[in-house]
This record gives structure tokens, C-alpha cells and sequence, in this order.
């Protein structure tokens, strides 16, 4: 079946982050405090950079797997950030701030902050890990459009949800949303038609800057003083950065009873997100919040999309029911008209105004012409031969460094089986020591202590041949006594005073004229 395939550039107004529930992992990212950025990276490629002490030491962390193991493994990555190398992503000095209290809490502490610090991923290419907006989030933003530009042609009764009991409003509240959509596009599933529309992918034109900011709630009423409220970690895509991709509508097959076309897509965006920036514009300049710049023109259209987008532009007017009660108040409560607070970007988690803050979402779509198109191939096909000629450079160095690490690996193995050779080759010598001594006579083990042979220094260590072996010289055979008489005077005519008489003592000069006698040198 083929349609009719339009090209669009998506231009980013204002941060977006579209969320997947991906979060960067522990073992995946860390805090460069100087340059605030976040390194993110591969752990196989970070691990293959330490040494064995090092590995040992990151691997006893993993295996306590605990709470507080977690911040022990943050702070090893802290501590070796030398070896993250992949993607950088900005952050804000607030949150390098934030990223140290953290890790420097009290363990008993940093269990609670943990569950806040979780940095949540925004949509990306497996491949090239870099963003991308899916396909199904434009399309969402397109039916919301459509639905309520529907809805002004063919008013739907509205539910009342007065007599409804709290514990059932959501499953109320799906039920009129599923029978107004039946009834504003012809049927569902089957006859649904936006079965007809396909969304590609959007991918960045170039490569797309992204941060990691605070998502925080303010009343849209002025008020001296904020409650105390939560806040989000995020990494969005930022402001400025554009995508492009596809939108074809399929011709209208006959279950389809309400066909949509492209120019029905175009009003109803141009309609419904146009109005509601402009009701969004007046509350932020009610806050001192400064609204996103749409800078629309006839060729543009505006567009929402991704997390905190408001609930009135995932809505369909008339038909709203917010909960606008904070978590945990029972039963919740509900708006017919609108959100009372609205989440915005943050540098920090406790914004002291509300200068500086940004809402989120706002995107302008804009219509490819032939040369647009062209340019932006001829764009992307640029990032991709320097993409690839990266990924080679990368692969390279990998290949390398794990030939080094092969090397290295050898080495330590051919230094090893040295070692255990030489060792084996101590042993079998000592052991051929000890039997030889123990084969050896008393009188033999005497003249090699005297002699200070190196057999009698290993073992018998620390005898002293004076105090042991002189007093048996006179007990000592004629032969043998010759012989320990010849060891001694050797012995000392080697150390310094201890045969010239001038020298050596009067007790031990009476030792050498006896060895002198035994000897026949008198």
C-alpha cells in the first residue's frame, strides 16, 4: 500500500526529554566537578582500563551488593574518572554540588538521597547513543491535535463525575476517553484511522546537545513562597536542536470511515497547540517565567511533546479531569479547567525565583521542500561518514589497548611460570640441603658452622662456633681435633683480632696458642 510521505525538520523551542525509564547506571557514568559534565560510557571499556588490584577492589564492592555498596561504587568512579572516556553531557554547577553532597553523605543517610538521584535517560539510538524523538511520541502529540479539533465539529455529552466514587475515577475516566475517541475517528483498532498515518523516528540533524537539568513543580498563581515539592533529575535534549524524519499517511481503505490527511494533521496542530501556547504564555508571564520562542511563521507549526508537556496539551477540552491534589491527600482531587502548577527546567532542585526557569516540550515542525531535504541528507550523510570514521579511530584504539592488555596479560604469565620455576627449583635445593646435613657427621656439621659454609648458615642458623663447638675440641679425636684446630685458626686469621696477639684479647690468644699446639706451630 503506498501514501503519501511528507519530510519534516523538528526544531526544539525548549528542552524536551522523552522518557523510556532508561536511568544512567552507577557502572555507567561519572561527575567530571571541573568541567561540569557528565561522562557517560561503555563499563566493559572503563574496567578494561584498571589494573588487577583495581578490578579486585571494584569487583568486592559489586559482590556486597548492598545500599550502601552503591555509594562506595560511585565513589570508585569518582575516584578513577581519569579512565571514563565516551560521551559528555552538560550539567549545571548546582548539580555538581548535589552529585558531591551525595557521595559524601553518612551511609545511615544515603539511602533516602539515592532514590532522588536517579538520572533519567532521555530516548536514544542504540546504536550511535544518540538521541533521537520516537516516531509514537509524535504521533501521540498529532491524535491529541486532531482529537480536539474533531471535537469542535462533533461535540461529545460530557461525563459526570460528581457521584463518582474516588477509588474508580481513573477507570472512569478511561472509559469516556476510549468512547469519545471511538466516536470522533470512526471505530477503533481496526477502523482506527490512524492506523493510516506512520511516524518515523526523528534524528538529529547534527549532533544533538543535550544536559541534565531539574524538573520542578511552580503554582501558576503567583505566590510569596513555593511548598516544598519533588523534583526529577533529567537529561533532556536542548533547546535549538533539530531533527528530522517522516510522516506518510496511507490512502483510506473502506473500515476506514474517517480518513485523516495530512492538511487535516496541519490545522489541527496550527488550532490546538497554537491556543494553548498562548494560554500557557499568559501563566508563565503571570510567574516571571519567561515562555518558549515558537518564532512561527505560515510554513511552521507547533508541537508538544515528551515528559511534563502539561496536562491540558495531552487533554482533549471539555473533558478534563486533572487531579491537581498532591500525593497521598485521599480522596484526590480533580480540575474540570486545567493544571494548578506546572513543571518547568531547573539548574538546581530549590529554585530561589523564577528566573531562569524554562518550560518544556515546545518544538516547532517544520515542512521539508526537495532542496531542504537534500541539505539535510547531505548533512546527516556527513555526520555519518564522521560517526563511522569515529567509531573506526575507536575500534582501533580498542583493538590496541586490548593487544597491550594481551601483552601485558602474557607477560605476567610468562613471569609467573618463571617464578613457579624458580621457586620449584628453591624448593628441590633446599630440600637436597636438609638431606645432605642431615647425612652429614657431627664432627662434618662442626668444620662447616666453623667454616661458615653456606649449607651451616641455612641450616644452623644463628650458632655461634665459639660458645658450641670450641668446647669439644679438647674431647675431640686426635684427627678430628687437628681438623676443627685447623678450621678455627683459618677462621680467624680472616677476622680482624682475633690471632695476632697485638690484636686480639688475652682469652682469646690463650685460644690460638691451643691451636697452635694441636697444630705443631709451636
Amino acid at each position: 500500500m503506498i501514501g503519501e510521505t511528507y519530510y519534516y525538520k523538528l526544531t526544539l523551542a525548549s528542552p524536551v526529554h522523552i522518557g523510556t525509564g532508561e536511568v544512567y547506571e552507577p557502572m555507567g557514568f561519572v561527575i567530571d566537578q571541573e568541567t561540569c559534565e557528565l561522562i557517560s560510557f561503555t563499563p566493559a571499556a572503563f574496567l578494561g582500563r584498571l589494573t588487577s588490584d583495581e578490578l579486585e577492589k571494584f569487583s568486592s564492592i559489586c559482590q556486597r551488593g548492598t545500599v550502601e555498596s552503591i555509594q562506595d561504587l560511585y565513589k570508585f568512579m569518582r575516584q578513577h574518572k581519569e579512565f571514563a572516556e565516551g560521551e559528555r553531557i552538560a550539567v549545571s554547577a548546582s548539580f555538581v554540588r548535589h552529585y558531591k553532597q551525595v557521595l559524601d553523605k553518612p551511609k545511615f543517610k544515603f539511602k533516602n538521597e539515592l532514590n532522588q538521584f536517579e538520572i533519567y535517560r532521555t530516548a536514544f539510538n542504540l546504536i550511535d547513543n544518540q538521541p533521537i524523538i520516537p516516531g509514537s511520541s509524535i504521533k501521540g502529540a498529532i491524535r491529541t491535535a486532531v482529537l480536539n479539533s474533531r471535537l469542535k465539529e462533533n461535540p461529545q455529552p460530557v461525563k459526570d463525575y460528581s457521584n463518582v466514587n474516588p477509588k474508580f475515577m481513573n477507570k472512569e475516566m478511561a472509559r469516556e476517553s476510549s468512547t469519545i475517541q471511538r466516536n470522533l475517528l470512526g471505530g477503533t483498532f481496526a477502523t482506527d484511522p490512524f492506523r493510516l498515518v506512520k511516524v518515523s523516528d526523528f534524528v538529529p540533524v547534527e549532533k544533538a546537545r543535550r544536559k541534565v537539568i531539574y524538573a520542578v513543580d511552580r503554582k501558576k498563581k503567583r505566590t510569596e513562597k513555593e511548598a516544598p515539592s519533588p523534583y526529577q533529575i533529567l537529561e533532556i535534549v536542548e533547546e535549538g536542536t533539530e531533527f528530522w524524519g517522516s510522516i506518510t499517511v496511507l490512502p483510506a481503505q473502506g473500515s476506514i470511515r474517517k480518513p485523516i490527511t495530512i492538511d487535516e494533521i496541519s490545522k489541527a496542530l496550527d488550532s490546538f497547540y497554537g491556543a494553548e501556547k498562548i494560554r500557557e504564555d499568559r501563566e508563565l508571564t503571570g510567574i516571571s517565567i519567561t515562555p518558549a520562542n515558537l518564532k512561527e511563521d505560515k510554513d511552521t507549526l507547533p508541537l508538544r511533546i515528551g515528559r511534563h508537556s502539561g496536562a491540558e496539551c495531552i487533554t482533549v477540552r471539555g473533558h478534563r479531569q486533572i487531579k491537581i491534589s498532591p500525593p497521598g491527600i485521599r480522596p484526590p482531587k480533580f480540575s474540570k479547567n486545567g493544571a494548578t502548577t506546572i513543571w518547568v527546567a531547573a539548574a538546581s532542585s530549590k529554585p530561589v525565583n523564577n528566573s531562569g526557569l524554562q518550560s518544556m516540550g515546545w518544538t516547532i515542525l517544520t515542512r521539508l521542500s526537495d532542496s531542504d531535504l537534500a541539505a539535510v541528507k547531505l548533512s546527516r550523510q556527513q555526520i555519518q561518514v564522521e560517526q563511522s570514521k569515529q567509531r573506526q579511530a575507536e575500534a582501533k584504539a580498542q583493538a590496541e589497548k586490548q593487544a597491550l592488555l594481551e601483552e601485558q596479560a602474557r607477560a605476567a604469565e610468562e613471569q609467573r611460570i618463571l617464578k613457579e620455576k624458580e621457586a620449584a627449583a628453591r624448593l628441590a635445593r633446599e630440600e637436597a640441603e636438609k638431606k645432605k646435613w642431615r647425612s652429614m657427621s657431627e664432627g662434618e656439621r662442626d668444620l662447616a658452622i666453623i667454616h661458615g659454609e653456606e649449607i651451616a648458615n641455612t641450616q644452623a642458623p644463628g650458632i655461634d662456633p665459639l660458645q658450641i663447638i670450641w668446647p669439644k675440641i679438647e674431647k675431640a679425636g686426635p684427627e678430628h681435633q687437628k681438623a676443627l684446630a685447623a678450621a678455627f685458626k683459618k677462621r680467624w686469621e680472616n677476622e680482624s683480632g682475633k690471632w695476632q696477639k697485638k690484636k686480639c684479647s688475652k682469652k682469646q690468644f690463650k685460644k690460638v696458642q691451643r691451636v697452635k699446639e694441636i697444630l705443631g706451630l709451636t
